[in-house]
């Protein structure tokens, strides 16, 4: 059977009846009397068009057009907007030169001298150097909350966000007491017996968070800085709890729908999430984590 021709043909150009390929109003023939060669059809990159050549007769598929670039909308990850996208850490030295700078502070030494002799008296000539230059720095005019954020590799960047909550409060001496008193109890539980089931992430977290609630009132602030140091699949699910949190779902539900909808994300375990809800339904919710994360923890406390 041989190919029907194309109907109505360009003026003056003969068309043969050998294969043809016709992409909208564009005519693309192969035949000897042209005596050149015709331009090969172009498809953009960008178009879903496909044209072929089938027993002679050109076939067009429109099925699939996407020439025209659509802007793509992509999803904010909370742990960047959250801040948590990277695992925080204490930095060796850092308890030291925040015990002799609380000392000083406590004593109603100002902040440039408060470092200035914390860098003579901290017996390490590295961490002496960095700590004189902080001093220079607040005698330039830098404030003391600000010199202790700006150096999270010497200090740790939860002690700056102790230190930050003392600012608003007015009290930075007992705020860095705090702080260093959790850092003792950390310690402490790492060596303590943990009820079945519970991780030492998840009590660290119950212990920090407490103690920041405490001081702030402010549950997603607490959240965010006890999630901190801990592993990645453990922020991701706490990004997701205070996401859910801010969306009004109820602090409980919160964190049992975590891990839930991320892969690799850590899943709470039903007994913190049992303490979470009686917190939250007496009003002791710092009590009641400050107990979890604790090494007096009992389940007959419940």
């Amino acid at each position: 059977m041989s190919p029907e021709p194309l109907a109505n043909p360009p003026e003056g150009k003969p068309v043969s009846n050998t294969s043809a390929v016709s992409v909208g109003t564009r005519i693309f023939a192969d035949t000897a009397d042209l005596g050149e060669s015709p331009p090969l059809p172009h498809f953009p990159r960008s178009t879903g068009f496909l044209g072929r050549v089938s027993q002679g007769k050109s076939i067009v598929d429109h099925s699939e057009d996407i020439s025209v670039d659509l802007p793509r909308l992509r999803k904010l990850d909370p742990l960047h907007s959250l801040g948590l996208d990277r695992q925080e850490y204490e930095p060796p030295h850092s308890r030291v030169a925040l015990s002799i700078l609380s000392m000083f502070l406590r004593n109603k030494t100002r902040g440039q001298e408060a470092f200035s002799q914390a860098a003579e008296i901290c017996g390490n000539s590295l961490l002496g150097k960095e700590l004189e230059a902080i001093a220079q720095n607040i005698v330039d005019g830098a404030g003391f909350a600000d010199q202790i954020q700006a150096h999270p590799k010497l200090f740790g960047w939860m002690a700056g966000q102790f230190v930050l909550i003392g600012e608003k409060s007015g009290g930075i001496p007992a705020s860095l007491e705090r702080y260093l008193a959790l850092r003792e109890q950390l310690d402490t539980n790492r060596n303590a017996p943990m009820p079945a089931r519970t991780t030492r992430y998840t009590r660290d977290f119950a212990l920090i968070a407490s103690e920041v609630f405490g001081m702030t009132g402010e549950l997603d602030d607490a959240l965010r800085i006890a999630a901190s140091e801990q592993p990645k699949r453990f922020r991701k699910s706490v990004a997701d709890v205070i996401v859910s949190i801010r969306d009004g779902l109820e602090v409980g539900d919160s964190f049992e729908g975590a891990g839930k909808t991320r892969l690799f994300s850590f899943k709470f375990d039903p007994l913190f999430i049992r303490s979470v809800r009686v917190g939250c339904k007496t009003g002791n919710l710092e009590k009641i984590l400050r107990a979890f994360g604790s090494e007096s923890w009992s389940l007959q406390r419940l």
